[in-house]
């Protein structure tokens, strides 16, 4: 029933047509070893060829009873165990697959206790913060973690211990082990009542580029702001959009003095602006934008605008126009 074959089939049929390639010498070698030692049994796992051509695992035991009058022969008691086979590969697979996954991640992925005890660590953690696991586990946590984030962990690792199935976002600074102070970002998650992992579920990224360079570039924004409200002028990024309109990404503050107008007032829509130009001169300056956007030449000239405080006022523009990546053509100046 197992095989396929009647007895009489299972007489006839070869070895190298029965067993699988990979287990004819071991099957071989077994039957031999049982047949020389009386007594004995011999446990087996093995591959056959079912008798509608695929492969089955079969796995007992070779008891040898040749020396027993009623028997005088080799009792072979298998069991098919393909499917458990198939599924206990099946899982290694899966968890080669996972191991792989876990040490080549960019990220740390951390398992801790309800007692922020390490119970897994990514192989990537070392990469990341320089420490092996040795050194991680005897690591006090007032040495890992950045002083001004110490008591903003235990915060957030409460937080997730009090409402299990809420993820938990957290940024904070760790030491590395070279002595500098790293940035990693992720999201923490409650598994204590997944018996599969009984523990909290961090994932974490290094930041530490990320973070530096926003910092760069705030500290460049404040820069070029302080210069901006020191301008007599009013400095200015005015978008000329794909569908033609217009907009103001950036405006220094004298733009109230300039026009009148907040910048809020005239960030995502410039026709306030435009519709106070004197009648006279708005088509020039819509010429002149559009011969900007088109062949990428300095927007220059002189208009007349009526200021809602001021009245008539004369304008001078000059600024250099810069292709977006979208498609969109920005002027600074």
């Amino acid at each position: 029933r197992l095989t396929g074959y009647s007895n009489k089939e299972l007489t006839k049929i070869s070895d190298l047509d029965y067993y699988h390639p990979d287990y004819l010498e071991y099957m071989q070698g077994v039957i031999q070893k049982n047949l020389k030692n009386p007594g004995t049994q011999n446990q087996v796992l093995f591959q056959v060829k079912h008798k509608n051509g695929h492969y089955i695992w079969l796995k007992g035991i070779l008891n040898n009873l040749i020396d027993n009058s009623n028997v005088k022969g080799i009792v072979a008691n298998l069991i098919d165990v393909t499917q458990s086979k198939i599924a206990q590969e099946l899982i290694e697979q899966n968890e080669k697959r996972f191991r792989a996954l876990v040490e080549n991640i960019d990220g740390i992925i951390t398992v801790v206790d309800e007692k922020l005890k390490v119970v897994f660590r990514s192989p990537s953690s070392a990469r990341i913060t320089g420490y092996t696991d040795k050194e991680f586990d005897e690591l006090p946590e007032s040495d890992y973690f950045h002083p001004n984030y110490l008591e903003y962990i235990h915060e957030n690792f409460k937080k997730i211990l009090d409402h299990p199935k809420e993820p938990v976002f957290i940024l904070f600074q760790a030491k590395h082990k070279n002595g500098d102070y790293i940035w990693l970002e992720g999201v923490m998650n409650n598994r204590l009542h997944d018996d599969s992992v009984k523990g909290i579920v961090a994932n974490f990224r290094n930041v530490t580029d990320r973070i530096k360079s926003n910092e760069a570039l705030q500290k460049e924004r404040d820069k070029f702001a302080k210069i901006a409200a020191t301008s007599p002028g009013l400095i200015y990024s005015m978008r000329q959009n794909s569908d033609g309109s217009l907009c103001y990404p950036y405006a220094s503050d004298a733009v109230k003095e300039i026009y009148g107008f907040s910048f809020k007032e005239t960030e995502k829509n410039a026709n306030r602006i435009f519709e106070l130009i004197h009648p006279d001169d708005i088509n020039n300056v819509t010429e002149k934008i559009k011969e900007t956007k088109t062949n990428l030449v300095s927007l220059k000239g002189q208009y007349r605008y009526f200021h809602p405080l001021k009245g008539l006022v004369w304008h001078e523009v000059n600024s250099l126009p810069v292709v977006e990546k979208e498609g969109t053509v920005i002027c600074h100046g």
